[in-house]
């Protein structure tokens, strides 16, 4: 468990010469609503951010692996000719 005086990046503690530190500790900044900077660059809608990475497969071929193996421990033969579900 770490003290509580130690800032901790995700789960390990910070390396002491931790090169944005002061950064780190400042936190996520906080900007108006009509701040110049939120003007030129809003918000993206969740929705909107949710499509632009919908189509990323980072392991390609692992859901059909998946799904081959359990088909052919469910006991079915022929695993080759069995539609994927989409959504699964």
């Amino acid at each position: 468990m770490t003290s509580c005086s130690i800032p901790v990046l995700g789960q390990m503690a910070m390396p002491e010469h931790f090169r944005y530190k002061e950064t780190f500790l400042r936190g996520k900044p906080l900007h108006d609503p009509y701040d110049p900077f939120r003007c030129r660059h809003p918000s993206m809608d969740v929705r909107r951010r949710a499509k632009l990475f919908a189509p990323f497969d980072a392991l390609r071929g692992f859901r059909d692996g998946i799904h081959t193996e359990e088909m052919t421990a469910l006991g079915f033969k022929d695993v080759e000719y069995l539609p994927l579900e989409e959504g699964a």
